[in-house]
């Protein structure tokens, strides 16, 4: 049962946004939005940025936003890389009590982060602890997980952008393997993905055909049996004397345990059993982080659902929101195009919050996804990919300006 929402008492000061965390493609999106929605509330005096999050706005790396030249403004969207460093460590409960004497300071009455479930947490302790102290300061956060992870949003921000690189990625894989035939062998590509198997599905976007690649993708939801992988992949070669399989990284056996303890990964692991059982040449890849980074070819959705979420952050803080996290949730009409609305759920839940591919997105056999996900999932990426890419538009990259803070009297 989510906890009523009531807004605070109108607060008057100055802004700062910060990320921390494992990027999205779409964090400059995010950000892009917050600083134009900020300058339209006579409530915002100033808009402030930190440099490598919360912990680099301790040391007092901290950026004016607003007074950045409009051209540099305008870059951010599209920038081709991270704008706002973003940062890693975790603070303790006294850089929290560092950190509210700084927005006393700076006279800060709305904060605004994205980024991962360690970021959501950072965030909501924030939040409590200027309530705590009395402290009158509007904290939301906007989860960006590449890996979809987080519950009670219907996708996370990054989500969209990163599974159409994973689709694209393995489009370009499979159509060298298509050239190449019979000569190609197996392929198996490791995505991103401990405990989800998000990113891996929505490999199955690349496909265009019933027999083009991937033509088997393994997620941790299920499980895997090592002699069912075998007969699999098997009888995919000899049909089209080739196969290429997607695995997630976290994938364990159907009891629930490790494939295989030792390092190298699960990837690796399946290559070693193919050449071993099946004889056949296989060759391993893996995505890993590179989705990441995807701004060149970010989804026009997840784009936009991300500006939207910067403008919502902001619109909330200024009615006097705190410790609250951006959702989105999706308008469920087949006869109509996909849509969405941005909403807000309580940080404290929010931030513990996780989301697996249900089973209704998995086949009976455990080995694709099933019509289900691709319904889900396609409008996220943009739609369906085209059967030749066209170049993604990428912007100037933007640097912003040490400017100096307008310090309050």
């Amino acid at each position: 049962m989510l906890q009523q929402i009531k807004p605070t008492l109108k607060a008057r000061g100055n802004l700062v946004v910060g990320q921390a965390g494992n990027p999205s493609g779409v964090f400059n999106a995010c950000l892009y939005g917050a600083i134009q929605e900020a300058k339209q509330y006579p409530e915002i005096q100033n808009i402030y940025g930190m440099v490598n999050g919360l912990m680099g706005m301790l040391k007092g790396d901290i950026v004016d936003l607003g007074r950045q030249q409009s051209v540099t403004r305008e870059g951010i969207k599209n920038a081709p890389s991270i704008v706002l460093p973003t940062s890693y460590d975790s603070p303790v409960d006294e850089d929290y009590d560092r950190a509210l004497e700084i927005c006393k300071k700076y006279k800060i009455r709305f904060l605004i982060y994205m980024g991962d479930r360690g970021a959501m947490t950072t965030v909501n302790r924030l939040a409590e602890f200027a309530e705590a102290d009395g402290y009158l300061l509007c904290c939301l956060g906007i989860p960006h997980a590449i890996e979809n992870t987080f519950g009670f949003t219907d996708h996370c921000f990054g989500y969209g952008t990163a599974a159409r690189e994973n689709a694209i990625l393995v489009r370009n894989v499979g159509r060298h393997i298509e050239t190449k035939g019979v000569t190609a062998g197996v392929r198996i590509i490791e995505t991103a993905g401990r405990n989800s198997g998000w990113l891996a599905a929505a490999t199955a976007l690349a496909k265009d055909s019933d027999d083009s690649p991937p033509h088997l993708i393994y997620l941790p939801e299920r499980g895997l049996d090592p002699a069912q992988f075998l007969v699999d992949v098997e009888a995919v070669h000899r049909r089209l004397g080739y196969c290429l399989v997607v695995i997630s990284e976290g994938v364990k056996g159907t009891d629930g345990h490790t494939l295989r303890p030792s390092p190298g990964g699960v990837g690796e692991y399946l290559c070693e059993l193919l050449a071993g059982q099946l004889q056949l040449k296989v060759s391993c890849d893996k995505l890993e982080n590179l989705p990441r980074f995807a701004m060149r070819s970010a989804s026009v959705v997840d784009s936009g659902e991300a500006l939207m979420a910067g403008q919502a952050a902001v619109r909330r803080a200024v009615d006097g929101m705190n410790g609250f996290m951006i959702t989105i949730s999706r308008h469920i009409d087949p006869n109509k195009p996909y849509s969405s609305l941005i909403g807000m759920v309580r940080l404290s839940l929010g931030a513990k919050s996780e989301k697996a591919v249900p089973a209704t997105f998995i086949n009976e056999a455990g080995n694709f996804v099933t019509e289900a996900f691709e319904k889900y999932a396609t409008p996220l990426i943009g739609g369906k990919l085209p059967s030749a890419l066209e170049p993604d538009s990428i912007g100037e990259d933007v640097r912003l300006e040490p400017l100096p803070l307008n310090l309050p009297d």
